[in-house]
């Protein structure tokens, strides 16, 4: 399933990636534990035994499974135990988080806190209300703002542009981003995410987690992710780089079905999680 918008964003969205230039592969470990899930004839202990061969991908791999935004209350201490727990399909894209995420990691502090929180936030509000499975939606939290680090690594002049923009003005990122690229960094991560072999319900989500309608696919996680990204803009966790609040959209609440005092319930859970996780406030490193 691509990724479709209108032809002028489409268009623009080719322009960014090709300026962009030549991004890491998706390592070849991770293909090819990717082919061996998609075989209808592999078992939980083949995938571990091959994830297990890499000493630097099971680091990262447990590492992620282990870390503050995953709710396990014992540690995960081997690969197979991580297989067998979790099961095929989030295994595959948690082998591909743990790879894409040290983009966001080495990016900046207050970027990092705030996807961290995002994901803890995505965990809480999965297991509240039984949207896919919360390690995976975890994941969609982690990597939502991957666009960013990528554009300011890669494209640094026009990312400080967007900077500029949002420093003298009370407007959103992504739509200073509109203004200087003419896409947001939700579609160019997205872009990237699918170039990267992430499943669709990764992919989707994050693609549109700043479009003012929700999408056709993914409703739900989508909707969610949008939500647990405005906790965490209310809490003030990390630095996404604006200090702007976006209004609330009524879709949100209505797709998932929450009424106010369902997100009161649900805000009072995510923003105990989020003390959880060292604060940066103030932090406004991009």
């Amino acid at each position: 399933m691509m990724i479709y918008f209108n032809e002028q964003t489409n268009e623009k969205l080719e322009d960014v990636l090709n300026r962009l230039g030549r991004l890491p592969p998706l390592p070849e470990s991770i293909q090819r534990i990717n082919r061996m899930i998609d075989s209808e004839q592999t078992t939980l202990d083949a995938v571990g035994h091959e994830i297990a061969k890499d000493y630097a991908l099971s680091a990262q791999v447990l590492q992620l499974i282990n870390s503050s935004f995953y709710g396990f209350s014992d540690r995960i201490s081997s690969i197979k135990q991580a297989v067998v727990l979790l099961g095929l399909n989030v295994i595959r894209t948690l082998t591909g988080t743990s790879w894409v995420s040290e983009m966001i990691k080495d990016s900046s502090k207050g970027l990092h806190h705030h996807s961290l929180a995002t994901a803890r936030t995505s965990y809480v509000l999965s297991g509240a209300l039984s949207i896919g499975e919360p390690e995976e939606i975890a994941s969609l939290g982690l990597l939502h703002d991957l666009g960013k680090a990528v554009l300011a690594k890669f494209l640094p002049e026009d990312f400080q542009q967007v900077r500029n923009i949002t420093d003298h003005n009370n407007i959103c990122f992504h739509q200073a981003e509109l203004e200087v690229l003419g896409v947001t960094h939700a579609v160019v991560a997205g872009r990237l995410l699918q170039k990267w072999n992430l499943p669709e319900r990764v992919v989707q989500p994050i693609s549109h987690h700043h479009d003012e309608k929700l999408p056709d696919a993914f409703r739900k996680e989508t909707a969610l992710l949008r939500l647990a990204d405005l906790m965490v803009r209310a809490e003030g966790c990390g630095y996404v780089g604006d200090l702007s609040m976006p209004d609330f959209p009524g879709e949100i609440a209505e797709e998932l079905h929450l009424s106010l005092a369902d997100l009161h319930m649900l805000a009072d859970e995510a923003y105990d999680q989020m003390r959880r996780i060292p604060r940066y406030i103030g932090d406004r490193a991009l």
